[in-house]
């Protein structure tokens, strides 16, 4: 039981960070289109290329943040089906006693792939947006 309830800390620490980077990625989204009027339409063509990448990587890192909240959803939702067939299912056949044994986590690949992805893409996206920023303010 106490696994359980570590296990399901860990899956709740991980949908909080992946809703953090979700909400900043649309936070700095909507503060740069604020903005556009007054410092990018301003800037040089070259120089709008950062700020366009950096939306580019944020549009990125929402998609993938869902994708990686549906995975823990599917994660959780599985571990579940399973703790409840362990215990109260009759039929007890070996393909269900193996299943029921591999307990979900959240570094089994359905949930690290699209939550690396989503840094990847949250990183590079600040990255072209300092970039943006450094650029448009020393010109």
């Amino acid at each position: 039981m106490a696994d359980l309830l570590i296990n399901q800390s860990e899956f709740d620490a991980a949908r909080d960070t992946c809703k953090q980077v979700l909400t900043l990625s649309t936070a700095i989204v909507t503060i740069t289109v604020t903005f556009l009027t007054s410092v990018i339409k301003q800037a040089a063509p070259s120089t709008r290329l950062w700020i366009h990448l950096s939306w580019l990587g944020f549009a990125l890192a929402v998609l993938f943040g869902v994708w990686t909240l549906l995975a823990l959803s599917g994660s959780v939702a599985t571990r579940t089906e399973r703790t409840s067939r362990k215990s109260g299912d009759a039929r007890g056949n070996a393909t269900a006693g193996a299943a029921a044994s591999a307990a979900p986590s959240i570094y089994s690949a359905n949930v690290r792939m699209p939550a690396l992805l989503q840094m990847v893409c949250f990183v590079a996206a600040l990255v072209c947006t300092i970039v943006f920023g450094w650029y448009a303010l020393s010109a």
